[in-house]
């Protein structure tokens, strides 16, 4: 069964910021981008090293579709591996936009992208079901992690900064928190917090 995706809340200006992305343009033309040769020699050698194969490079159609969406490679399958959970999350939320934007509609041959299309530009789809979707699902309801993932380090979300965190951590930072919230609802304690905000699921 496909996880129901809750839409995020992006405002005008995203709230992850997309640096290097190419800038948007009122002509039809699709460029295609600017494949960077360190970049995907970069992943190859990082698969190498952890002893797993590098990643498929990017079809022709696929680099149109990025064009279309205004994608970067370098936060693709082919681009450096991320060395930072908040990297893993840019991409994530990426992807959720990505997503959101072919569900508008799609006038460009050959064919309409789905849902997997898109997923696959970063990573395989078990890997986003399994590992990303769970990681980063509930970080909507919890300002302050969302805060700290995009890049806010005076906000305080744990025990110890210096430690190097992972998408698990964050699974299981949101998950406690939950808990916390559900807790203080059941006692009369109205379960608001600085950290959370309600949300609605959508279905798709």
């Amino acid at each position: 069964m496909t996880p129901t995706i809750r839409p995020f809340a992006f405002s005008s200006s995203r709230s992850v910021s997309l640096s290097n992305q190419s800038t948007r343009s009122d002509s039809p033309a699709i460029s295609t981008p600017v494949i960077s040769t360190s970049a995907i020699s970069t992943s190859a050698g990082q698969s190498k090293e952890n002893n797993k194969p590098p990643p498929p490079p990017l079809t022709n159609y696929e680099l149109e579709i990025m064009a279309r969406l205004e994608i970067n490679t370098n936060v693709t399958r082919v681009g450096p591996d991320p060395s930072h959970v908040r990297d893993y999350y840019k991409r994530f939320v990426i992807n959720l936009e990505a997503q959101e934007t072919i569900k508008e509609g799609w006038d460009a041959p050959p064919r309409c992208p789905t849902q997997d299309d898109v997923i696959t530009l970063f990573i395989s789809k078990s890997t986003w079901y399994g590992t990303w979707f769970k990681a980063f699902e509930n970080v909507e309801d919890h300002l302050d992690m969302k805060a700290w993932l995009e890049g806010d380090d005076t906000v305080k979300v744990w025990a110890n900064s210096k430690a190097k965190h992972r998408m698990s951590h964050v699974k299981h930072w949101c998950a406690n928190k939950t808990k916390e919230l559900e807790k203080k609802k059941r006692s009369g304690g109205g379960g608001k917090s600085s950290s959370s905000k309600k949300s609605t699921k959508a279905t798709s």
